[in-house]
């Protein structure tokens, strides 16, 4: 019942929820890395690495934020997203936060040159009177200068502004030590506490920068008033997930100070670092994709377009908040626009910029926006009556694959107006909002010729599984066979562990890392026996595991390269399986 309740709570109250054997098991899941996390440091399983924070003008190396890492011995890599807020909730976040705090000053002083490095301070550390005592102990035991250590403190700290929280800034600041306001904007968000604070930097959370080069994003001028905020008070300021070129571009030309992100490195042992500094400045030339990937997904979704006077139905490969992978549309011209349906009155300016065997790749003239449940909507959607008066179905695109026609000779401007479609032209809506034209950094498109129906066929599937067994990967065969019994994606079977199942019963307990919930996939006689044939290491806990290194795979794509030009089908993407059914050789 007690599970029940904060599941609940979980859901955002104002529900009921009914308790199941998923919340019992992540309840135990929980509680076993709470256990194991007790021992963490004492049996050396946790290590820092450090990403360096880069100057902005000069590709300069100035600094490093000190990042933990848990290798767990049966699970692999846990992900501090996981094990963080267990050490907060279990108590242990203050040895831990020690921890790293003395092993940065220690790995730190080892370092050539003068770099600072930056540590993570949680509110519980920051609360405790104790904690100028022990930053004074590190510093102590290490030799590191104060003024090489920067603590990131987040907002939390404020939510009890009070003498105690002046005090504490007033040590810290006592000891000479460096402070930065990290995830600013995200938590408390109160400018008053900026009078007073002395921090000597201001990081702008990635999630201001993730999305600032999309169309219509606010952001931009977010991390802009930031800017300003920050060079009106003297403070530097470090703009956080950099990946891409065009957002390195974005935050130099708001004069942002400092820079941290893929685009410069990822985080890096000590030793790594160490000889990096060897040879004096560390310079890094920036590297990565020259525009920001918006989220993707694929899928195999039947959806609508208008062009030319007709409505015809069309597949949608991959969709992002940008654009899209369409199948099915005639030989349209660049440029052309058209209008999507998705269904149930979304609809969406959309303009051809791509054009592969069969399939085009289209930017929507407006970015779509999160659904809730983890896919893309339209912001407005058209109304019945306006889908009604063109002929439309007010349900979705039509279930034939025969053209309708709308407006015959209407241009698609016209017919966006019947459905009172606004379009984005000359960076601005026609409603006088703001508007910026994206690019399609988010679809890659690949020449290939697919089957006339876009359908494996039974035959295709027996090639494919044969050529799977055939592979010098001896899980191949299996991987790609429960691919196609079960219907899952590659993703969570590479995932999957032998907790997950229950083989008497015939059930797999999937679960999603977004929510923490898990569905139930019902096994066939033949997933079960598969699975039963499977090997079994008592040191391993995955279900398909690499037979040398005992540990789950990262990937199958080289294997399954080979596996599918084998078969004569080089085009059929591994996720596509889960969209067949396995024919009755296979049974």
């Amino acid at each position: 019942a007690d599970l029940a309740l904060y599941a609940a709570k979980g859901g955002g109250r104002g529900r009921f929820h009914f308790f199941s054997e998923e919340l019992h098991k992540a309840a135990e899941d929980r509680r076993q890395i709470e256990t194991d996390l007790r021992d963490a440091l004492a049996c050396g399983e946790m290590e820092l690495v450090y990403q360096p924070i880069v100057c902005a003008e000069e590709n300069l190396v100035k600094g490093v934020e000190s990042l933990i890492r848990w290798n767990h011995p049966r699970r692999g890599p846990v992900s501090p997203a996981v094990f963080i807020p267990i050490a907060e909730d279990a108590n242990l976040i203050a040895p831990l936060g020690e921890w790293i705090l003395r092993k940065a000053c220690e790995d730190a002083v080892s370092w050539p040159g003068k770099i600072r490095v930056a540590v993570n301070v949680s509110p519980i550390q920051f609360a405790n009177e104790g904690f100028p005592e022990i930053v004074m102990s590190a510093l102590a035991h290490s030799g590191l200068s104060p003024d090489r250590l920067e603590l990131e403190i987040t907002e939390g700290v404020f939510l009890s502004e009070s003498a105690e929280t002046d005090a504490m800034f007033a040590r810290l600041k006592g000891i000479g030590v460096r402070l930065a306001l990290d995830d600013f904007g995200t938590g408390y968000s109160s400018l008053s506490y900026l009078k007073t604070a002395p921090f000597d930097k201001i990081k702008i959370d990635q999630s201001f920068v993730r999305q600032a080069t999309l169309p219509g994003s606010r952001n931009r001028a977010i991390i802009a008033a930031i800017v300003a905020l920050a060079e009106a008070l003297g403070m530097e300021t470090t703009a956080e997930g950099i990946e891409s070129l065009d957002q390195l571009d974005l935050v130099q030309n708001l004069r942002v100070s400092h820079i941290q992100g893929y685009i410069y490195s990822k985080g890096v042992p000590c030793a790594t670092l160490s000889e990096k500094l060897e040879c004096g400045d560390w310079v890094i030339e920036p590297s990565g994709p020259a525009r920001q990937r918006s989220t993707r997904q694929s899928m195999y979704r039947k959806v609508g377009a208008i062009f030319g006077g007709q409505h015809q139905s069309v597949l949608v490969r991959n969709l992002s908040e940008t654009g899209a992978l369409i199948e099915g549309l005639p030989n349209l011209a660049l440029d052309t626009l058209i209008i999507i349906d998705f269904g149930g009155g979304e609809l969406a300016f959309a303009r051809i910029r791509r054009i592969g065997a069969r399939q085009h790749g289209v930017e929507f003239e407006a970015p779509l926006v999160s659904d809730g449940s983890g896919s893309f909507c339209v912001n407005h959607r058209v109304t019945p009556y306006a889908l009604a008066s063109l002929g439309l179905p007010d349900g979705g695109y039509p279930a034939e694959t025969s053209a309708l026609n709308v407006v015959p000779g209407a241009s698609i401007e016209q017919i966006g107006a019947r459905l009172g479609l606004s379009r984005i032209a000359g960076g601005a809506t026609e409603g006088g909002g703001l508007g910026i034209v994206g690019s399609m950094a988010a679809i890659s498109l690949v020449d290939r010729n697919r089957l006339g129906d876009r359908q494996l066929t039974r035959a295709d599937v027996d090639r494919l599984l044969d050529a799977a067994n055939a592979s010098q990967n001896p899980q191949l065969g299996p991987f790609v066979s429960l691919l196609v019994h079960t219907g899952v994606r590659q993703r969570e079977l590479i995932e999957a562990r032998w907790s997950y199942f229950d083989l008497e019963r015939g059930i797999w307990n999937v679960p999603d890392a977004r929510t923490g919930k898990s569905r139930t996939v019902k096994l066939s006689r033949e997933a079960t026996e598969i699975i039963r044939g499977l090997p079994k290491w008592d040191d391993c806990e995955f279900l398909i595991a690499n037979p040398k290194t005992k540990r789950a795979y990262g990937s199958f794509a080289s294997s399954w390269e080979t596996a599918r030009r084998r078969a004569g089908l080089p085009y059929v993407e591994i996720d596509e399986l889960r969209l067949t059914s396995p024919s009755p050789k296979r049974g």
